[in-house]
């Protein structure tokens, strides 16, 4: 799904890639970019990854598997691809509010740090702007976080937003 809230042809001179999950983390990262980075003629890209269902033959694989395997099967639950249709189209109006062109794009993989590095480079993404959610002190040492892979896996800037204090 790509959705678009620009009508206009204006030259695109950066593009800025946003990562979505369902927390108000992602609403922090774009409004930590209007205050901050943005530009005329930027390009905002919102990315959500969902997580499939694979059948059982490649669930055992996916713990293997740096992304998804090319050709494998997966089945997305009608709800979650509604969800995250919502979600985006949200931040698309969320971004015109503030005059930021901006479009959204769901990824459909197991593993979302690879799949956003993916992105970035396909899409020659110029800077990455992501939240850091705010883990317990086990998954911060012991579990890899999206935010890590991004950041050590990309060859671009990535601007990581502190969680919120709750």
């Amino acid at each position: 799904m790509t959705g678009s809230n620009s009508s206009k042809t204006t030259k695109v001179l950066r593009k800025v890639l946003i990562p979505l999950d369902n927390s108000n983390e992602s609403k922090k990262a774009l409004n930590w970019y209007k205050e901050n980075m943005k530009r005329d003629g930027d390009l905002v890209i919102f990315v959500h990854v969902i997580d499939p269902i694979l059948p059982s033959a490649l669930s055992a694989l996916s713990h293997e598997c740096e992304s998804m395997p090319a050709g494998s099967s997966f089945h997305v639950p009608e709800e979650s691809m509604k969800s995250a249709k919502i979600l985006c189209q949200e931040m698309v109006n969320e971004a015109t509010k503030y005059g930021i062109k901006s479009e959204a794009v769901i990824q459909i993989d197991n593993k979302a740090g690879p799949a956003l590095v993916k992105t970035i480079n396909e899409r020659k993404i110029n800077v990455v702007v992501m939240s850091k959610r705010g883990l317990g002190f086990w998954k911060l040492n012991f579990t890899p976080s999206v935010t890590s892979y991004v950041l050590h896996h990309s060859n671009i800037p990535v601007s990581i937003i502190p969680p919120s204090n709750r």
